[in-house]
C-alpha cells in the first residue's frame, strides 16, 4: 500500500481518457459542451477499472446575501473535502474545494457539488470536456475583429415575468433551474428574448402533462 501504487493507477487512467462528445447545447451563449451525466458515465468505469475511488464530503456551508440588479441575491458557499482511495488501501492527499451557488432549494446543493467533482477530475485526469470556461477562449479573434457595439437587450416585462411565475407553478418546475441555465441570479434578470424561451419551454412541458 504505497503512494507509487495509486499514482500508477492514476497515470493508467489518465491514458484512458477519451474527448468527451458535447451533445448538449447551451441556447443563451450558443456553445455545445458536456454535461455532468456524460462526464461521469466515462470517468466512473475508467476508475473503477484502475481501483479508484473517490470520496466527496460536505466540510462548510455558509449562507451569502449579495446585492443584484433587483434587491438581494441569496447563496450558498460550500466547501468539500475530497479523497481518492486506491483498491490497495492507498490514497492521495486530501484536498478542498469551494464552490458558490444560488440558494434555490434541494437542487443548489446537488449542481454544487456536481461541479466539484467534475472540476476534480478534470484537474486529476486531465479530462477535456469542452465546456466553454477557458479564460482564453475567443481573445484571439476579439482583438483581431472586436464585435460593434450593440444595444443592450429588453429586459423581461411585468406580464411575462408574470405568466413565467404562473407557470412555473403550474408545472412544479424549479425556478433555481431555470435561472442557473440562463445564468441570472433570479428571473427579473431574464431577457425579453430569454423570457420568451423560457415561456415556450415550460408551456411546452405543460402541455405534455
Amino acid at each position: 500500500m504505497t503512494e507509487q501504487t495509486i499514482y500508477s493507477a492514476v497515470a493508467k487512467a489518465m491514458g484512458e481518457i477519451k474527448r468527451i462528445a458535447k451533445d448538449n447545447r447551451n441556447a443563451e451563449q450558443k456553445y455545445d459542451f458536456a454535461s455532468i451525466d456524460d462526464f461521469m458515465a466515462m470517468v466512473g468505469p475508467i476508475c473503477a477499472a484502475n481501483g479508484l475511488v473517490t470520496i466527496i464530503d460536505e466540510d462548510q456551508r455558509e449562507f451569502i446575501e449579495k446585492p443584484g440588479k433587483y434587491g438581494v441575491t441569496h447563496w450558498v458557499s460550500i466547501t468539500y473535502q475530497i479523497t481518492t482511495y486506491h483498491a490497495s488501501g492507498a490514497h492521495l492527499p486530501t484536498v478542498r474545494r469551494n464552490v458558490e451557488v444560488i440558494r434555490s432549494g434541494p437542487q443548489a446543493y446537488g449542481a454544487a457539488q456536481s461541479y466539484i467533482l467534475k472540476q476534480y477530475y478534470r484537474g486529476l485526469l486531465n479530462i477535456p470536456t469542452g465546456d466553454k470556461d477557458d479564460p482564453d477562449h475567443g481573445t484571439v479573434a476579439e482583438h483581431i475583429s472586436p464585435a460593434p457595439r450593440q444595444q443592450p437587450p429588453a429586459k423581461i416585462s411585468a406580464e411575462q415575468y408574470q405568466q413565467i411565475t404562473d407557470l412555473i407553478e403550474r408545472t412544479a418546475s424549479d425556478e433555481g433551474k431555470l435561472c442557473a441555465y440562463f445564468k441570472v441570479a433570479d428571473l427579473h434578470e431574464l431577457t425579453a428574448q430569454q423570457a420568451d424561451q423560457t415561456i415556450a419551454m415550460l408551456t411546452k412541458k405543460l402541455g405534455a402533462e
